[in-house]
């Protein structure tokens, strides 16, 4: 899938944090954006914050939609908090003419492979469930337990990792141009005390300073004996919280043979939690509980998660945990200013399975080829994926001989053959598709640089 056009047009189903957050990526991006919800109150929300156009409707009834033009939409993203009204306004979308529909379905039962219904049935293209990208999320980061963020890109073939520098690292000792940085590693951000730069080589970063690195997969091992992390692998782990997220992110662990020890403090639940998950160990108590939380040996778990529908209590317990010793602590939050916040009080990660939705469904819509503008830290930087115009200035010529907008950086150039973590000998061509990073001041300028005008789609990677 090409380059967007001004014209597309989007039609999003359902104001609440998925839905707003889509809007957000879309209309920042340039792009048409209808959002349709029968709350008066989140659309007017939605329209003050973002350039966007609302609809009040119900979703579930054809004339709601008959003055949008579905026939010449992108996509219907139905992300309500109901079910059955994604499924009809899909199966609404599909009929219209629509191009792709996404459904946002959190009881699995309705599309199982024994279920008489099908997501073909009602148009859907995807089906995405919160929980469900919540879960492979964490458990993902849970294979790198040194890392805050890891995320791949162009196939898997590039990974970005983001870490916080300890004492034991060549980088905070030594400019980083007298630091071996092995070859295929690129270290492109550095994040300290709520601003965020682009390190160059006579910079000197911190101890405690977050940096985000660029590299090939197979260069890990070569990124963690630089920044002086040894491999550990995750064996123990504490869940608090007796939700969907839970049930699926311990199969997901004890699959792979880790321990599972979960807290929920509804005996119910709790009942429930054993039945299904006979080789968890199931405690029914207060994930705030100090004495509970050492009497469980708190300060010898690997990783401690906690996923209550409660941010302050999973905020509180996080804190709690970290203080006592447990070793990565991750937590999940609805609120999107919690996202900022807690990380300053010691949690190692904050994650809102809505936005890990929208970025999904983004992934899915675009599949890595369209352009790709991430925004970080509140709009203090992107992250950019755009493609070389075929007459811009920078054809030809190697990385080293461009004068780049001050506070933006090229981190990976994939040709038509391979991909490569740039370097300075690198040489660019039309149609080339780069990787990029950027400060909010730098953007337009490093775009403008490699001939790029028109409108980007944006992902949010919460960094």
């Amino acid at each position: 899938m090409g380059p967007m056009a001004e014209s597309v047009r989007s039609v999003i189903v359902g104001c609440g944090e998925v839905g707003f957050s889509l809007a957000g990526m879309l209309s920042t991006a340039g792009h048409h954006v209808t959002i349709v919800d029968n709350d008066q109150r989140v659309l007017d929300r939605a329209s003050d914050k973002l350039d966007i156009q609302t609809v009040r409707g119900d979703a579930t009834n054809p004339h709601t939609f008959e003055s949008l033009g579905l026939e010449d939409c992108f996509m219907l993203c139905s992300v309500t908090d109901e079910d059955e009204i994604n499924m009809i306004s899909s199966m609404i979308g599909d009929r219209m003419g629509v191009q792709h529909a996404v459904a946002r379905i959190r009881n699995p039962d309705y599309f199982r492979e024994e279920s008489p219904l099908t997501k073909e049935d009602f148009g859907i293209d995807l089906v995405v469930s919160p929980e469900v990208v919540a879960a492979h999320g964490v458990a993902k980061l849970l294979k790198f337990p040194g890392a805050l963020e890891v995320d791949y890109f162009f196939d898997n073939q590039v990974k970005m990792v983001e870490h916080v520098l300890s004492a034991d690292c060549d980088l905070v000792r030594k400019p980083i141009k007298d630091v071996s940085v092995p070859k295929g590693v690129l270290i492109i951000a550095a994040f300290r005390d709520g601003e965020v730069m682009v390190p160059r080589g006579a910079d000197r970063l911190k101890l405690n300073d977050r940096i985000v690195a660029l590299m090939r997969p197979e260069k890990s091992e070569d990124f963690r004996r630089l920044i002086g992390i040894k491999r550990k692998s995750i064996q123990r782990v504490m869940l608090l919280g007796g939700g969907r997220i839970t049930v699926i992110l311990s199969k997901l662990l004890i699959k792979q043979g880790i321990k599972v020890r979960i807290i929920e403090s509804n005996e119910r639940k709790c009942d429930l939690l054993a039945a299904e998950l006979d080789e968890a160990l199931v405690l029914c108590g207060d994930g705030t509980d100090r004495h509970l939380l050492m009497e469980e040996h708190i300060g010898q778990v690997d990783a401690f998660i906690s996923l209550t529908d409660n941010d302050e209590l999973n905020v509180m317990s996080a804190i709690l945990a970290k203080t006592l010793g447990a070793g990565k602590v991750i937590t999940q939050v609805a609120k999107p200013e919690y996202c900022l916040l807690v990380p300053n009080l010691g949690v190692d990660k904050v994650f809102s399975p809505l936005r890990m939705t929208a970025r999904a469904i983004m992934s899915y819509l675009y599949k890595g080829q369209a352009p790709l503008s991430s925004i970080l830290e509140g709009d203090l930087a992107r992250m950019l994926q755009f493609r070389v115009a075929k007459n811009a200035p920078v054809v030809g010529r190697a990385l080293k001989d461009l004068r780049l907008p001050q506070g933006s950086v090229v981190g990976v150039i994939q040709k038509a053959d391979r991909v490569l973590v740039a370097d300075g000998e690198s040489l660019f061509e039309s149609g080339d598709s780069l990787l990029a990073f950027a400060l909010h001041d730098a953007v337009a300028p490093l775009l403008k640089k490699f001939g790029v005008t028109g409108h980007f789609l944006g992902a949010d990677l919460e960094l």
